[in-house]
């Protein structure tokens, strides 16, 4: 037998349709049809105002809350209740996905009005932001064979040794270096390590620098920010400065991220 009053549906705020808005029952209706009693109803709808009226062997009715919404189809709108009466959903605004708002061109996908922010709209239909960033490339060099160091003080020097190739890169790119090692001075005097760009179109902007002082091994990391000022190739390499005597690294490595924009 046709269901044609779900109980549970009552508690909703989205109702059934109904087919339209009337006062009194229409002069035609088949069993299951409902209606919109929108005002004070008259007839075999006395006394049912502002309900939800269908027809099951006899009219049923069914009493709004505030917040009912439904669609009425000889309109093609939807109504909503108020808790004291009917009115129709207003067409823009509101965040409401009306076509004629957000479709103007009629192509069937949401235009410019709606667009993400900074993104034009092929990049929306296509899922592609304006910019992002990506990993690039990454790499570490290094090795355990201990190192002498010998030098005038307070003088840095390159450890030529100890370089990474960096490869290919395009303006814009950031390359995060991390240089770590064991090290140490013979008198004691304080040793400074750090990586630095030896060639190739690479500016630090964040320069990392560490120091040991004493005649025991002593790990050290440092880590430097580099941005790439134009395309080509970078190499980076170690650098390193002390207060005198001899220093000796016995294990160092160079480890690089690079990341880039895609537009």
């Amino acid at each position: 037998m046709a269901k044609y009053h779900v109980p549970v549906i009552e508690h909703f705020e989205w109702q059934q349709s109904v087919k339209d808005r009337c006062t009194s029952p229409p002069g035609s209706y088949s069993e299951g049809d409902r209606f919109l009693i929108d005002g004070t109803g008259t007839g075999d709808w006395s006394g049912h105002d502002n309900e939800i009226a269908y027809y099951d062997s006899g009219w049923k009715f069914i009493t709004p809350t505030e917040g009912f919404h439904l669609w009425v189809d000889d309109e093609d709108t939807v109504y909503i209740f108020n808790g004291t009466s009917w009115s129709q959903q207003s067409s823009g605004g509101g965040g409401d996905m009306y076509k004629s708002t957000y479709d103007t061109d009629d192509d069937g996908i949401v235009d410019n009005s709606e667009k993400l922010e900074g993104s034009t709209k092929a990049q929306v239909q296509d899922h592609t932001p304006k910019e992002h960033w990506h990993l690039r490339g990454y790499a570490s060099v290094g090795d355990n064979t201990e190192r002498t160091m010998t030098g005038d003080a307070w003088t840095w020097y390159w450890q030529n040794d100890l370089l990474a190739n960096i490869g290919s890169v395009l303006a814009g790119d950031l390359i995060i270096a991390i240089l770590t090692g064991n090290f140490k001075n013979s008198g004691g005097n304080r040793l400074d390590v750090k990586v630095d760009v030896y060639s190739g179109p690479g500016t630090v902007i964040i320069a990392g620098k560490s120091s040991c002082a004493g005649t025991s091994d002593a790990v050290r990391n440092t880590v430097s920010l580099i941005r790439c000022t134009d395309s080509g190739t970078v190499q980076l390499r170690m650098r390193w400065q002390h207060g005198g005597n001899t220093s000796y690294c016995s294990w160092r490595t160079i480890g690089y991220i690079r990341i880039g924009r895609n537009y």
